[in-house]
């Protein structure tokens, strides 16, 4: 049956990773739940427990971190073509080095066991706010040197950093049942805060230094929150997110059908 077939494929898993295969018993698998039914729960006390305010709450500091991370990326996406010099050398400039910069960091966190999911946020998020600053400075004054464009390529990369942030947080840190449509609450977010972005574009040409201005603001904002209540997620066990969650038996369901 299905179950024999599972057991199988585990073997070979196991046998094919070098390590040597022990038998477990899969815990029951919880039906997806949209975010909706958490917020229709919310009107029926005894029903909401502790866990479901929990993964609530989880999910608003990720929905701050995702807007952040796209309103603040795009806003400098669109103020890049006012850096000055060769706007498609610096585009390929901006390519190449997040390109490196993905590889560095995937080197970086192999060899450092300490490096975690809210050093990897908030390192990148102040290392964003603080090259912006220097840049809302530099604009102030009518600076128009190479160092404009070296600051905003170093900015960039830690933006990305935040975005690599924001996924594994929202992967880890929301239980199974729900996880998808964290996701893709998240994502709508994140969308909200793109369409929102030309505004701080516009913006600069009425006062030139608000779009870095802005991009320190919300990061700190965004800084802030992850400092106070983002979780460690590093390591976690994802069907383990939500372990002592309680769920009701109607809900649940056996991962591999029993049936024939």
């Amino acid at each position: 049956n299905r179950i024999d077939e599972m057991r199988e494929n585990e073997k070979k898993i196991a046998r094919i990773a070098g390590i040597p295969y022990i038998e477990v018993e899969h815990k029951m698998m919880e039906k997806n739940k949209r975010l909706i039914d958490f917020i229709r729960q919310s009107n029926y006390a005894k029903r909401m427990n502790y866990n479901s305010y929990l993964s609530l709450f989880r999910l608003f500091i990720l929905w701050l971190m995702w807007f952040t991370a796209s309103l603040c990326g795009y806003a400098i996406d669109l103020n890049s073509s006012r850096i000055s010099g060769n706007l498609f050398i610096n585009q390929a400039l901006f390519s190449i080095l997040i390109a490196a910069s993905k590889i560095a960091m995937v080197v970086y966190d192999t060899v450092n066991k300490n490096f975690n999911r809210r050093k990897l946020h908030q390192y990148a998020q102040l290392a964003v706010c603080i090259c912006f600053l220097t840049l809302t400075i530099l604009v102030y004054f009518q600076y128009q040197g190479i160092a404009i464009l070296v600051i905003n390529l170093i900015g960039t990369v830690f933006i990305e950093y935040t975005w690599d942030a924001c996924y594994l947080c929202a992967v880890e840190s929301m239980p199974t049942s729900m996880r998808a449509s964290s996701l893709g609450s998240c994502s709508f977010i994140a969308r909200i805060g793109a369409l929102l972005s030309p505004t701080i574009f516009f913006l600069s040409t009425i006062w030139p230094p608000s779009a870095y201005l802005t991009v320190v603001i919300v990061g700190m904002i965004s800084f802030t929150s992850s400092c106070l209540f983002l979780v460690e997620t590093k390591n976690v066990h994802l069907d383990r997110v939500d372990e002592e969650s309680i769920s009701d038996h109607d809900q649940q369901v056996p991962m591999v059908s029993r049936k024939h």
